[in-house]
């Protein structure tokens, strides 16, 4: 639950909050989470031997050129010379890093309740944010924040999220 939880909410959502620094929103989507079942699949390939269609890789390659051509022509595009391409490849990053984690959550799930691992991901992972968390904190002027952001905060968190993950 440590490895998992530093994987998903640590390196996975700073890799993306980095990402989208310094790319677009839409490239974000494509480039990272477009390709998560792609390296998923390879990374059940490479690490547990899972085989591949013979149309699996061809496959991949196609989709991986839809995710350029469809990125290159999005507000800010895929530039790899430019300036956005700090944020695709980070966004890329964690694409692979994701499907991995991913690949290994799911067979974690075949003998652990699903809830008692989301609650365990969650609660690790908050730890592992914990001190940036409070490094950033200190510093952060909490009494300008909107009373409609807060309000926002709590309904993500407990009518959506929670009632969605139980």
């Amino acid at each position: 639950y440590i490895v998992f939880g530093f994987f998903s909410l640590f390196v996975g959502e700073m890799l993306q909050a980095l990402a989208v620094r310094y790319t677009s929103v839409a490239n974000l989507t494509l480039v990272g989470n477009g390709t998560v079942s792609l390296f998923t699949a390879l990374w059940a390939w490479a690490a547990f031997k899972e085989p591949l269609g013979r149309l699996t890789l061809p496959g991949a390659a196609l989709a991986l050129v839809g995710v350029g051509v469809i990125a290159s022509h999005a507000p800010g595009g895929l530039n790899l010379g430019g300036e956005t391409w700090r944020g695709d490849a980070l966004a890329l990053l964690r694409s692979v890093i994701h499907g991995g984690y991913l690949l290994y959550l799911g067979r974690w799930l075949r003998e652990h309740m699903a809830l008692q691992v989301t609650l365990y991901n969650v609660g690790f992972g908050a730890l592992w944010a914990l001190p940036y968390t409070f490094w950033q904190g200190i510093h952060f002027p909490w009494g300008q924040v909107p009373a409609s952001t807060w309000a926002a905060l709590v309904w993500s968190i407990f009518p959506t999220t929670l009632f969605g993950f139980v």
